[in-house]
Order: structure tokens, then C-alpha cells, then sequence
């Protein structure tokens, strides 16, 4: 008996189920009725392997997707495939990573760290890295400091370029600003304050777990600050009009509110998280599996 070879899906239908992606996303049904297609685009790319998305349009839309599984991940309460070694390093080959990827994989593979409660146990068989917190939290710590760099970089060269217009040697300097764009479209870019401050919450989530007594007021207060920003930025989106997120932000709103929501320290915080995903329509958004 002959065996049937594996299915193996084209660009074409790859592309084809992206752009009923893109399509939610211009007239959305629903709030999120975007993430409908996501399992279905990150489901032919792992039919397509990692191989396949180490150059050209799938590399970049794999890139783009990235941010948005970790998102689904969380919200799931599922590892997802991109989480494994694989598939955090296969794709990026070629092409390297900048620092926005590495801080992307901190993100994807901290699911894998906390407790077990609520997770489902098949997803975990996709991979167990070895990583710990200690680790993700010294790695997070160093991109902060290289994004803050980065950004006193860009204000002091365009000071000098304001200053001396005629030299054009000055924009050679903006080069290590380019390690925070993430070339996947706008809909998939997000802001890296807003994902350093979910990082660090699941990570002394991780670290601390149940047991808040034993954190310091110090440690609950940074919370507090961070998450007030992440407060103020739903309250500009809510001023404007934005009642149903986009992707974009999806990304840069409801996947940190929602990470405060779940794992904030303080439970003042966690309250007004969930209550400004309500204002916002995202509050009680049952996401596909």
C-alpha cells in the first residue's frame, strides 16, 4: 500500500489565508475576529517548517506573526509552536535577530514557566527549553538597556543633525536604532516599553508566584508606575474613538492590560486593567484555540 505523501501547503494558499487576516482587520466582524485566521496562517507555515520562512515573504510574515502567537499564547493558556528551539532559531538563519526578536522569544517561551494551572498539558509536549527565569530576566534586563541606549542615540544624533543639516555622515549613527523595527508590517509592530512591562510582570509572576508577601513594596510600586502608563495609553485610545482594536492595537493595548489583568502583583492594578478592556470592547473576548 502506497503511503500518501505529507500535505505540503503553496505561497499562494499561505498568502491567501494572510490576507483573510488583513481582510478582518480593515472591516472587522468583531473585536477579534482577526484571530480567527491566525491559527490557520501559523498552521500552514508549521505544515510549510522552519526552513521555508528563513528568507523572502514568508520570513517576513512569519516575523510578523511572531508577536501575535505570543499574544494567543497568553490568552490560550497554550505553548505555542514557535515557542520551540526550532522554530526560535531555524527562521533566523540567514537574516540574524535584532533585539525586538530576542525579546519576542522571551515572550514566547515563558509560557513554559508558569505554573501548570490552567495550561493545557498536550501543548507542552511541543517543547521544554531550557531556560529560567534568572536567565530571561538578566536577557530582558540587557535589551532594556540597549533599547534606552538606542533612543539616546537617536535624540542626540538628531540634535546634531538639527544643528549641522549638512553632514550627512550623522545618520550612520542611527544604525543601532534599526535593531527595534520589526519589519512585519504595522499591524504586527508594538511599542517596546509596552512589551519590556509585560515581560517583567510574567517574570516575577514566575518568580514570586502566589507568595506576594514576600515581595517588596518597591517591587509592587514599579508595577504600579509601568502599569499606570499602560493605563493612560487605553485612555488616549478610548478618547479617540477606538472602540474595536485592530491588531496593532491588539498588540500594543489588550495583550499587556490583559498580562496585568492576570498577573499583576497588585490586585488595584488587576482590577483596572480588566476595567479599561472593558472600555475598550476587549473584555470577556473568547479567542480560537
Amino acid at each position: 500500500m502506497q503511503l500518501l505523501s505529507p500535505y505540503i501547503p503553496d505561497d499562494q494558499e499561505v498568502f491567501t489565508s494572510m490576507m483573510l487576516l488583513y481582510f478582518e482587520l480593515i472591516s472587522p466582524s468583531s473585536t477579534a475576529s482577526w484571530l480567527k485566521h491566525l491559527h490557520g496562517v501559523t498552521s500552514l507555515l508549521q505544515l510549510r517548517g522552519p526552513e521555508s520562512c528563513q528568507a523572502g515573504g514568508l520570513h517576513l510574515l512569519f516575523r510578523s506573526l511572531r508577536l501575535l502567537e505570543a499574544f494567543s499564547s497568553f490568552r490560550n493558556r497554550k505553548l505555542s509552536a514557535f515557542a520551540s528551539e526550532e522554530w526560535r532559531t531555524v527562521p533566523f538563519a540567514i537574516s540574524g535577530k535584532n533585539d525586538m526578536d530576542k525579546l519576542i522569544d522571551i515572550l514566547l517561551v515563558l509560557p513554559n514557566l508558569l505554573k501548570t494551572r490552567g495550561l493545557d498539558n498536550d501543548s507542552l509536549l511541543h517543547t521544554k527549553p531550557a531556560v529560567s527565569v534568572e536567565e530571561l530576566s538578566a536577557e530582558l534586563s540587557v535589551y532594556k538597556e540597549r533599547y534606552i541606549q538606542s533612543i539616546l542615540l537617536a535624540h542626540e544624533t538628531s540634535r546634531r543633525m538639527n544643528e549641522c543639516p549638512d553632514e550627512d555622515d550623522e545618520a550612520d549613527d542611527c544604525l543601532q536604532c534599526n535593531t527595534w523595527i520589526d519589519g512585519g508590517g504595522d499591524f504586527c509592530t508594538a511599542m517596546p516599553e509596552a512589551l519590556f512591562y509585560s515581560a517583567r510582570i510574567l517574570i516575577e509572576h514566575v518568580a514570586f508566584g502566589e507568595n506576594i508577601e514576600s515581595c517588596e513594596e518597591r517591587l509592587i510600586g514599579e508595577q504600579q508606575l509601568y502599569a499606570s502608563l499602560l493605563f493612560r495609553i487605553a485612555e488616549l485610545a478610548k478618547e479617540e474613538g477606538e472602540t474595536e482594536l485592530n491588531a496593532g492595537a491588539c498588540v500594543q493595548i489588550a495583550f499587556c492590560l490583559e498580562i496585568v489583568e492576570s498577573f499583576g502583583l497588585s490586585s488595584a492594578c488587576r482590577e483596572k486593567a480588566g476595567f479599561h478592556l472593558q472600555q475598550l470592547g476587549w473584555g470577556n473576548v473568547n479567542l480560537p484555540g
